[in-house]
């Protein structure tokens, strides 16, 4: 059902009546298994490097030309049906629907190492990353090294240099 739930936009009632249990069964299925998911699966697909750090920034300059990287950090807008709230105008980004934003980090093969999500899609993606758990712990998690994003949030712990940086990320390709 939880798999069902996050996959479509179909409503609880719905979905209750599809699997053939009551809505309140639907919450503490729904429940459990986000908790699985959040507890025990996200923590063991989704690690932050500590010990991997040198690696990873070793592995960030060969592969793309960027010394001291430890991660490349964007946002994505996951689209969710219009809130019945009177903050439903907060949830509506700038391409005009409604959504959460997701931010997350991923190392240079492509594996995730942090993620936060659940920000009003209207909130800019610079004042999502200036309150995440990841900048409250950059310098200590990031060390010398740096994470790769837009300028928009730069806050010391992304890559100085704008002109050099802007000139050498546009020439790079995203696999």
């Amino acid at each position: 059902m939880t798999l069902w739930y996050v996959g479509s936009l179909e409503t609880v009632r719905s979905i209750s009546d599809r699997f053939d249990v009551s809505e309140s069964t639907f919450y503490e299925h729904n429940r459990r298994m986000l908790n699985v998911f959040t507890d025990d699966l996200l923590h063991k697909f989704i690690q932050w490097p500590h010990t991997e750090i040198a690696t990873v920034s070793d592995r960030f300059e060969q592969k793309k030309g960027f010394p001291d990287v430890v991660g490349a950090i964007d946002g994505t807008h996951i689209r969710i049906k219009s809130p019945t709230s009177e903050h439903a105008a907060d949830y509506l980004n700038r391409k005009r629907y409604h959504s959460v934003v997701l931010q997350a980090v991923c190392r240079e093969d492509m594996r995730f190492t942090d993620i936060y999500a659940g920000w009003p899609g209207r909130v800019h993606h610079a004042r999502i990353f200036r309150n995440s758990p990841l900048f409250q712990k950059g310098q200590t998690l990031c060390g010398q090294c740096h994470l790769l994003g837009t300028t928009g949030r730069n806050d010391g712990c992304l890559l100085n240099n704008k002109a050099y940086w802007t000139s050498l990320y546009s020439s790079q390709y995203v696999y």
